[in-house]
């Protein structure tokens, strides 16, 4: 399978010196429907393993369920 992607390296802006690879374009290079499907698939598979390798892992804060509960003031 060949795909045309184009990944530029971008750099500056809010973040500084870090780069990030940015998706320029690509297109289907198969003719036949069926491969056509499994290459767009293969595609999207990979732009996912892509953008969660960049999401940072969330922390729970409040982790203790008697923090989470709600009373009701003592009169």
């Amino acid at each position: 399978m060949q795909m045309a992607l184009g990944l530029q390296p971008e750099c500056g802006g809010l973040y500084g010196d870090v780069q990030r690879m940015t998706v320029v374009w690509w297109h289907l290079t198969l003719r036949d429907y069926d491969a056509q499907v499994g290459e767009a698939m293969a595609m999207t598979r990979t732009l996912n393993k892509m953008t969660y390798a960049g999401m940072q892992e969330s922390v729970r804060i409040a982790s203790d369920p008697e923090l989470l509960q709600t009373t009701s003031p003592q009169i």
